[in-house]
């Protein structure tokens, strides 16, 4: 929605006020209105006027802009060598103290930078503007109901407005407000103002003077619009009286040319060059060959100002005309026309309150606004951080399989991993080859099963008498197996002897061995005290059928002719399935006959220098050919310990073995004499044995005798 900015210029005659709409993107000029100020011309009449020039124009959302004349201000341009306003705030006031005549508790000061001096300083137009017109002028516009939002310096919002025509923004331009009171010289390029300066002399001064130069009084009119000739050079006067009024229009105008080229002089001896042209504004431009007397006068062009050009102008040249150029240039300062190079006197005590006043009005509605966004901004700064969490841990994860795959190390900072990166390459050869070879895995897994499967072994040798271990001595002097005790693992070496599993011939069998039954199951091979699987031999000790049974608890152990056979332990039945080997791993997969078989197999797994953290499992066969057998998953790492782990441990097993052969010496003496008497009981059956042995061959060598004897008699008597 456009809002609309009132330009307010106050003159010693009359109010002038120009309108401009701004919108979003645009303005426009679109109204220009003037009031009469009557006498006596002060605070009161301009108040009156404006209050009935704005019952014309004001709406109620109008906002104000106005300025002070540059004739009510004290200026001065002072060289400082930086430009930036922080330091020239500190440092204009105590060098503009020495140049003005007041003291600066009464004047309220501002400044522009108007340009770079010689030498590489910096020129900046300082201005002083007394506070009793700054508060004159502000408590006319407030009584009136039109506060304005900034008060400037009327000659640099004329200098902005110069730079919007585009006939003036080529070259240096000298505009000349021509007042009643004074004429307001600024000195402007590409719209900023590099000097300006109050000529004392303002159309009353001129009008005063062309007056005096007749004898009249009461002549009512302005004697000086109507009557006033100005001639060109080198045209003559046609009658004595126009050749009068031109002489007297030349000596009223005189001093003001004089004060324009003192004017002139200042700017060239600043360094600033002559002007490229000059342009004419106020009531006194309108004179009838002013412009052409001034342009031969001072050797420059000269124009009156020209506001048709200016591009948000939808008036027409004589809706304006060129007196209303302050208020335009005022009224441009609420739009985007309005340059840096301006200055606002509405300073500490005099600042403007009524944005403060519209925000106290509106603070509840301002405050649950920003209650509102600040939730919102708290939401989307969790949202926000929730995402950076979310982005950091996708990233950290990243790197980690990054570094895992560039390094084999998992590395959770870049630093980390850039320094690994970084560090001279060693390369271990020997961390890339397996502890143990596959080949050689598999050799020492099948030794495992052959020592799992295999019989009991033992080493053959001794004395005949010497009971050989895990035999027991029955009836009759015959010698049986006594089956091991089972155990919980692998068993032991030396458990059952071979002759126990070797049969010898015995005689009257032909030289044939005894059959020897293999057990089918462990309680089989554990014998005679379970009573299982007891079959009777047929034969006797000399090739006859007999009635004795297995070696322990049958009823002809000791009371039949024939020797009862045994059930002999020939090792487990393991049957492997498969076997799979990695760098570091292995596991088999198999069948077993008993529970037994599985943990003498970890046993031995166990026992392997080079397998660690061993697991397995196993689930009982219920079909198939192997049922009631139980099949196994067995796994294990495959890692060799260090030399020097290998060594610590053959110490620590030393250290046992030693500890052990301590206390088996310790009981050899309570041993010897319990030896004694199992001793006398053994020489006492191997007495009883020996008369049976005896015996028995006499019987035999009778009964061959007596053959011997009966085939002698046969003999004889076939002889006869």
């Amino acid at each position: 929605m456009a809002h609309r900015i009132l330009g307010i210029d106050f003159g010693t005659r009359t109010v002038k006020c120009a309108v401009v709409e701004r919108a979003l993107r645009s303005s426009a000029l679109v109204d220009f209105q003037q009031e009469a100020v009557h006498a006596p011309y002060d605070d009161q009449s301009r108040q009156a006027a404006l209050e009935r020039l704005l019952a014309r124009v004001r709406k109620g959302d109008d906002t104000f802009e106005a300025g002070l004349p540059a004739a009510a201000c004290m200026h001065r341009v002072l060289t400082f060598p930086f430009d930036d306003e922080k330091s020239l705030r500190e440092a204009v006031s105590f060098e503009l103290e020495s140049h003005i005549p007041i003291d600066l508790d009464d004047v309220v000061v501002d400044f522009v930078v108007a340009g770079e001096a010689r030498g590489g300083d910096f020129e900046v137009l300082t201005v002083a503007a007394p506070k009793t017109d700054v508060a004159s002028s502000l408590e006319v516009m407030k009584r009136a109901g039109a506060e304005p939002r900034a008060l400037t310096l009327v000659p640099l919002a004329c200098a902005s407005m110069l730079a919007q025509l585009p006939l003036y923004t080529a070259g240096r331009t000298l505009l000349l407000d021509i007042g009643a009171n004074g004429t307001e010289a600024v000195l402007a390029e590409a719209g900023k103002a590099l000097f300006i300066r109050s000529l004392s002399v303002g159309s009353d001064d001129v009008r005063e003077r062309f007056v005096d130069s007749f004898d009249v009084d009461g002549v009512g009119g302005d004697l000086l619009v109507s009557h006033s000739v100005l001639l060109p050079s080198g045209v003559e006067p046609r009658t004595p009286d126009e050749a009068t009024l031109n002489d007297a229009t030349r000596a009223a105008i005189l001093p003001w040319l004089r004060e324009v080229r003192q004017t002139l002089a200042f700017a060239a001896r600043g360094g600033r060059g002559r002007p490229t042209r000059i342009v004419l504004t106020g009531g006194m431009a309108r004179m009838r060959g002013l412009i052409e007397y001034v342009e031969t006068a001072l050797g420059l062009p000269v124009s009156a100002l020209d506001l048709s050009g200016l591009a948000i102008n939808q008036l027409g040249a004589d809706d304006i005309g060129d007196y209303g150029a302050a208020a335009v240039a005022l009224a441009l300062q609420g739009t985007d026309a309005r340059t840096k190079q301006q200055m606002d006197f509405r300073q500490g005590e005099y600042a403007f309150e009524g944005d403060y006043q519209f925000i106290r009005e509106r603070l509840p509605t301002i405050a649950a606004f920003v209650v509102v966004a600040l939730c919102l901004v708290g939401v989307r700064t969790t949202i926000d951080y929730r995402a950076l969490v979310l982005e950091k841990q996708r990233q950290v994860s990243q790197l980690r399989q990054l570094s895992s795959d560039l390094t084999g190390k998992k590395m959770s900072t870049f630093p980390k991993l850039k320094a690994e990166l970084e560090r001279p390459l060693r390369v271990d050869l020997a961390s890339y080859y397996p502890d143990v070879t596959a080949v050689r895995t598999f050799q020492d897994i099948a030794k495992i099963l052959s020592k799992v499967t295999e019989p009991p072994d033992f080493k053959p040798g001794g004395p005949a008498s010497e009971r050989p271990p895990g035999t027991l001595h029955m009836a009759h002097g015959t010698q049986v197996a006594q089956v091991a005790p089972r155990l919980y693992g692998m068993p032991g070496l030396g458990g059952v002897p071979v002759r126990a599993r070797m049969p010898e011939r015995r005689p009257g069998s032909g030289g044939r061995p005894d059959r020897i039954r293999r057990p089918s199951r462990l309680g089989e091979a554990t014998g005679g005290a379970s009573g299982a699987d007891r079959r009777p031999d047929k034969r006797g000790p000399t090739g006859g059928r007999g009635d004795g049974d297995s070696a322990d608890g049958g009823e002809g152990g000791e009371g039949g002719e024939g020797d009862g056979k045994q059930a002999v332990f020939l090792g487990h039945k393991v049957e492997l399935l498969s076997l799979s080997i990695s760098r570091n791993k292995a596991s088999m997969r198999g069948d077993c006959d008993t529970q037994d078989a599985l943990l003498a197999l970890q046993e031995g797994v166990k026992k392997h220098p080079c397998f660690h953290k061993i697991k397995s499992s196993s689930d009982r066969i219920t079909f198939q050919r192997h049922k009631g057998w139980f099949r196994f998953n067995v796994g294990f790492e495959v890692r060799c310990p260090a030399k020097a782990d290998l060594d610590k441990k053959a110490e620590a097993a030393k250290k046992t073995k030693d500890a052990a052969d301590g206390k088996q010496g310790a009981g050899a003496g309570k041993g010897d004499d319990q030896g004694e008497g199992d001793g006398e009981g053994d020489q006492a059956d191997k007495a009883n044995a020996a008369d049976t042995r005896g015996s028995k061959t006499k019987k035999a060598a009778g009964q061959r005798g007596d053959k011997s004897d009966k085939g002698a008699a046969d003999k004889k008597e076939n002889t006869l």
